[in-house]
């Protein structure tokens, strides 16, 4: 483990969590182990990871979907996990913050379904999300106050029904593929 505050597990510990997970985790660590070059532990913590990105990924999905935002793909092999989106035509009154909101999902949609970010997975997305009220006109003094209406709809758009089925779903494909193009996505 890299933080100062961490502990190094031990080898039991290790083997007791790998003998409470269930067949298919069990599989998932298998294959971080294989295609990482990863020992068990490190394993343990990548899949803890991957799950986290993969769960983030997936919000900035829901959101383009919702949006009605073409997906080309989404990876999270990628040295910089992303969403590869099309372009997207939306009314000229709403598609700047239409923009804002699918930048904030992914963050959105880690907090919700994996607890609070503190590894700054979120700052990348939060910049995106105020160039786009920026260029949406909003005063630079504002951009806090803007901030919030996108911020708010993400975390409601990953409430949803729709999204509280989609994103896991979608994260699970993304655990086992890595990638998965806007046809697959469209597939599952």
């Amino acid at each position: 483990m890299t933080e100062s505050n961490q502990t190094e597990l031990t080898a039991a510990q290790v083997f007791d969590i790998w003998a409470r997970l269930r067949p298919k985790d069990q599989a998932r660590v298998q294959w971080v182990m294989k295609n990482y070059g990863h020992t068990l532990a490190e394993a343990l913590e990548e899949l803890s990871l991957l799950e986290r990105i993969a769960t983030h990924e997936s919000g900035h999905v829901c959101a383009a979907i919702i949006y009605n935002i073409p997906i080309i793909s989404v990876s999270i092999t990628a040295d910089t996990p992303h969403l590869h989106r099309g372009n997207y035509r939306a009314p000229a009154d709403i598609g700047l913050e239409c923009m804002a909101t699918l930048c904030l999902s992914g963050p959105a949609a880690e907090m919700f379904f994996c607890g609070p970010i503190t590894d700054g997975s979120d700052e990348d997305d939060i910049a995106m999300a105020k160039d786009y009220l920026t260029r949406a006109g909003v005063n630079p003094l504002r951009i806090g106050v803007e901030f919030n209406r996108p911020r708010a709809s993400a975390e409601a758009l990953v409430r949803t029904p729709f999204a509280r089925h989609r994103i896991p779903l979608i994260a699970a494909a993304l655990l086992r593929h890595g990638t998965l193009t806007g046809d697959e996505i469209g597939a599952l």
